[in-house]
């Protein structure tokens, strides 16, 4: 016989739902850690021996007047090369004596600078400001405290065309 004064122990029935799972996730940690501590460690990948080589297809060069520069595109056709190239002067740099054999458009698209045309007055060289050149025209760009990045468009006739 069983005597009921208010023992939850002598109830028959479906366990209560918050208990079933925490007994469920309870397991689950347990299987989760031995598993864990049966495992191998990392995936058996070894370190290089060697350091990869330089892989950047066209790196910046620098020149001899103070730039980094590398050619992006360059193209002939019916008597015209055609070239673009990214030039970029660190900060505080200075390049003077750029010439380029062709008329050239210059676009500056980061950075702010100053730009003096054949050995003229400075002007300001700001981020989306351009600059046109003929041939020959001597060019010096001097970088603010960041870097400058110019676009450079050269067009020229091919020698011996007209």
């Amino acid at each position: 016989m069983i005597l009921s004064s208010g023992c939850s122990c002598a109830r028959r029935g479906p366990a209560p739902a918050p208990l079933v799972l925490a007994m469920v996730a309870g397991l689950l940690l347990l299987a989760c850690e031995r598993e864990a501590k049966k495992g191998v460690g990392l995936l058996g990948l070894k370190a290089p021996t060697t350091l990869p080589q330089d892989t950047i297809a066209n790196p910046f060069v620098r020149t001899p007047e103070g730039l980094f520069t590398r050619t992006v595109f360059a193209g002939d056709d019916e008597g015209l090369h055609l070239e673009v190239r990214e030039l970029y002067l660190p900060p505080n740099g200075k390049a003077e004596g750029l010439r380029w054999s062709g008329g050239v458009l210059l676009e500056v698209v980061s950075g702010d600078g100053r730009a003096t045309v054949g050995g003229g007055e400075g002007r300001a060289f700001p981020i989306g400001s351009t600059l046109s050149l003929d041939e020959g025209t001597p060019l010096a760009i001097v970088a603010d405290s960041t870097p400058v990045m110019v676009l450079a468009y050269l067009i020229a006739t091919k020698r011996g065309t007209p």
